[in-house]
């Protein structure tokens, strides 16, 4: 982790994102490296002295995030595509996290019944809708601060959802929002994530504000807002995400698409 509290992966995983490096042939000292270890970063390199680890950045190819989907599908195309979407996951993963929500979420006839942890989850979630449905930027930002940090492990399922709603707002190129309206609600909720929630969900809230993302997140949310790649596809990508963080985000998918078409 930077000075900063931005947050590095060294991956041996081939799926890149904004917070990685990944490695074609990974250096020895790579198992040297310890959860927590900070980084030193120029133009030219990471130094990671603890691991005595140089990572030479003169000969990497950089990863740009993929380019805002145009044109995108119609709104009601959109809700088709995602609600195909949150029916194949469902259908090939047991819902965890906020996943559970979505069938109530969709509109569903059978609904789930909602514990009392998950009860309080679902309003905040429904302010969220509201805000969006309305256009009230500070109503929006006040939802997702009750969400900030909200459940367990390095990305908390709250902090996924809001990284989902994000996403899906600035990926669809929505126009709820004026410039000015998307630019205060970014320096509020970023603001708020790196003093209340981990490091590493912050980097992911902050990479989500500019359109940015996972690999895996970013496909998914491209083929609903386009049609490619299919819903079955879009799916698999975000169960492959984390144990529930894929679900988590799916939620926050919704919130921010699948409102009804008047």
């Amino acid at each position: 982790m930077g000075e900063d509290q931005r947050v590095l992966f060294l991956s041996y995983q081939k799926i890149p994102g904004p917070w990685s490096v990944l490695f074609s042939t990974p250096p020895v000292s790579l198992k040297d490296i310890s959860l927590g270890m900070k980084a030193t970063f120029s133009e030219e390199s990471i130094r990671i002295e603890e691991a005595d680890l140089l990572i030479d950045l003169s000969i990497a190819a950089i990863w740009l995030t993929p380019a805002i989907p145009q044109p995108v599908f119609s709104r009601k195309s959109v809700i088709a595509n995602l609600q195909a979407t949150v029916n194949s996951y469902l259908a090939i993963k047991e819902p965890d996290g906020l996943a559970v929500l979505l069938p109530h979420l969709q509109g569903y006839s059978k609904k789930p019944a909602l514990d009392e942890t998950l009860q309080p989850v679902w309003e905040k979630i429904q302010k969220i809708r509201t805000a969006l449905q309305q256009g009230e930027v500070k109503t929006l930002v006040k939802a997702f601060s009750a969400l900030l940090g909200q459940g367990r492990g390095l990305t908390p399922a709250g902090d996924d959802c809001i990284t989902g709603v994000l996403l899906g707002l600035i990926r669809s190129s929505s126009q709820i929002f004026t410039p000015l309206e998307i630019y205060y609600l970014k320096e509020t909720i970023l603001s708020e994530a790196f003093q209340r929630t981990t490091a590493l969900s912050a980097c992911q809230i902050e990479a989500a504000a500019e359109g940015s993302a996972d690999l895996r997140l970013i496909n998914a949310l491209d083929g609903i807002l386009t049609g490619s790649p299919e819903s079955t596809a879009c799916a698999i990508q975000l169960s492959d995400y984390g144990h529930s963080s894929g679900g988590d985000a799916l939620v926050g998918f919704v919130a921010a698409l699948g409102n009804p078409v008047s």
